[in-house]
């Protein structure tokens, strides 16, 4: 088959995350698949080094010229099939869509959104063939509080991560002599990472001996790190930013928390949960499922 990943952006995220595994399977098994984004970020080049054709829609003119160019690249590619991820990425590929009616259109909702997502989707969910979601609450939030779809429109994929041979945490030992308690996550409110710092604060008023360690990046670093110099917890507390080799990153953890506010799914537990590290984990949302 001939199939089009579209996306907003190639940053790093669970979205971007799947796509990639999506990716390199459908290639895999001699398919014909091209990803579309409006901009690139080091998801792009993995792609790109795993043979995956890969276009950068751009972000100029209110997205129209990028709408031009999605709707030439379908007119060439001819795909049978958009799998479109993310709000932006999926209202685009549903007007293509309607410009395109012999292209099935897959959507994956990957999480709540903000509430002008919420009043597009209502409006143009049914131009969607058929709405993937990583959990069964995500899936029935979507149906209660959005729109009401046919079961038949609808279904729960579970993301996954591959399971390979243990990795020595022992190079690390010198620079983490003491027990390691942390998480990896997009560094936004709704994951909780303050929550986290906060607590680690009261281990070290009960003289508990640990390192914090902070994986992942976002628009909250900053108020993040200040947080941890006002609790008094810097200097056991370290931001390292974005990970690429994920398996090696976990296997230094002690002890993994995703203390999230919402949480659609929570593929970073399962990441923690292959490298048979234990998690605490918020008892909210798909991160019960």
């Amino acid at each position: 088959m001939r199939i089009i990943q579209v996306v907003n952006a190639l940053t790093f995220g669970g979205a971007q995350v799947i796509i990639l595994d999506l990716a390199k399977k459908l290639l895999d098994e001699g398919h014909a698949v091209e990803v579309l984004a409006f901009r690139d970020g080091p998801i792009g080049k993995k792609l790109r080094d795993a043979g995956c054709p890969t276009h950068i829609l751009g972000e100029s003119m209110l997205d129209f010229l990028a709408f031009q160019r999605f709707n030439r690249i379908v007119k060439d590619f001819k795909p049978d099939i958009i799998h479109s991820h993310l709000f932006r990425a999926t209202f685009w590929s549903r007007m293509v869509r309607m410009f395109n009616p012999q292209v099935y259109l897959i959507t994956s909702v990957h999480g709540r959104e903000s509430d002008f997502f919420h009043a597009c989707e209502r409006i143009t969910a049914g131009i969607s063939d058929y709405i993937t979601f990583p959990s069964e609450y995500l899936r029935q939030w979507y149906l209660k509080n959005i729109r009401k779809l046919p079961r038949t429109r609808t279904g729960v994929i579970y993301p996954g991560v591959d399971i390979v041979s243990e990795i020595s945490a022992d190079e690390f030992t010198d620079q983490y002599p003491l027990p390691v308690v942390g998480t990896l996550s997009r560094l936004h409110p709704v994951k909780g990472v303050d929550l986290l710092i906060r607590a680690a604060a009261k281990l070290k008023q009960r003289e508990i001996d640990f390192e914090l360690l902070i994986g992942g990046d976002g628009r909250q670093r900053s108020e993040l790190t200040q947080l941890a110099e006002n609790l008094n917890i810097a200097e056991r507390c370290r931001f390292v930013g974005e990970i690429d080799d994920v398996k090696g990153f976990l296997s230094r953890f002690s002890i993994f928390v995703a203390a999230s506010r919402q949480e659609a799914f929570g593929i970073h537990v399962c990441e923690a949960m292959e490298r048979g590290i234990p998690v605490v984990a918020a008892r909210i949302d798909g991160l019960v499922e």
